[in-house]
């Protein structure tokens, strides 16, 4: 178990199970890729055109829960799935809308 650091270490700090906080990180990936997967199949072919689908607060979101992830990326059950969404949301996250 880890103590969260934002706690002096004197303090009565909460204890937080790394294992649970890894699965739940590594579920939220699992949902993320998933969401990433449909705006895949429901987004237009041109994603810089002001009529296509592309719900921009999905995509700014993932990312950010990309980078706030890439700090535990060395863990087996978290690297890969950083990998597999981060492929997935790089088109949608590069167009000329989200930009």
């Amino acid at each position: 178990m880890r103590t969260p650091t934002n706690y002096p270490a004197s303090s009565t700090a909460p204890q937080w199970d790394e294992d649970d906080l890894l699965n739940r990180l590594a579920r939220s990936l699992d949902f993320a890729e998933q969401a990433v997967r449909q705006l895949t199949q429901n987004c237009c072919d041109q994603l810089d055109q002001p009529s296509a689908l592309c719900p921009d607060k999905l995509v700014s979101e993932t990312a950010l829960l990309l980078l706030a992830a890439s700090n535990v990326s060395t863990y087996a059950a978290i690297g890969p799935r950083i990998l597999r969404v981060a492929s997935l949301l790089t088109p949608h996250a590069h167009s000329q809308r989200i930009l």
